[in-house]
């Protein structure tokens, strides 16, 4: 135990037995024996959740999956909007550039034939 032996053991014992007092020391075992077993019984019990899942925890586990899935595809969809307000905005841009273009050809025409006039 803890590579202790008998004979350390027994002075810890008489420490203890001097330091805490007899009338104390055994409600300090019986607590501390309290205690060991609570944690134990901690200790199984999450050892026993990992090994075995229950139904309820794996489908928490596919909720959240589905939702992890769900906010892929949002983001997937807004990407997709972006790109897809991206080219409007360029066929936009073009039409401006194809309309300035005529314009000022237009213009050129007319001041043309208002120089040979």
């Amino acid at each position: 135990m803890f590579g202790l032996g008998m004979g350390e053991l027994l002075v810890i014992a008489l420490f203890a037995l001097l330091f805490i007092g007899p009338k104390k020391l055994p409600e300090l075992a019986k607590g501390l024996g309290k205690g060991l077993r609570e944690f134990q019984k901690a200790k199984d019990e999450i050892f026993d959740q990992v090994k075995n899942p229950t139904p309820e925890e794996k489908t928490s586990e596919t909720l959240a999956e589905q939702e992890k899935e769900k906010e892929n595809q949002k983001e997937d969809e807004t990407v997709a909007k972006t790109s897809q307000d991206a080219t409007d905005i360029e066929d936009v841009e073009s039409i401006k550039i194809t309309d300035s273009d005529s314009e000022s050809s237009t213009n050129k025409n007319t001041d043309h034939k208002n120089s040979d006039a």
